[in-house]
């Protein structure tokens, strides 16, 4: 089962996020609120830049996983209900 943080997290590393919010908001609306505010954040690059910068090596292999179990556990944009 996937967590909300690995909801959010596959969220933060999508291509074009601003293009599937509402589609993650409908596929996860008890997360709304935080998606939300993860996109107004995402917007912000001086943000972005400062929290990549402060990866370390086993947060990125752990956000890689996260969006590897995230993209095999969607059904593709076309399959959506």
């Amino acid at each position: 089962m996937i967590n909300s943080e690995d909801i959010l997290l596959a969220f933060a590393v999508e291509d074009h996020p601003g293009d599937v919010i509402e589609a993650y908001k409908a596929d996860y609306p008890d997360l709304a609120e935080a998606l939300d505010e993860l996109w107004a954040d995402l917007q912000r690059p001086e943000l972005v830049k400062e929290d990549l910068a402060e990866l370390t090596p086993e947060e990125s292999r752990l956000i890689e996983r996260a969006w590897q179990r995230h993209k095999e556990s969607r059904p593709a944009r076309g399959e959506r209900g």
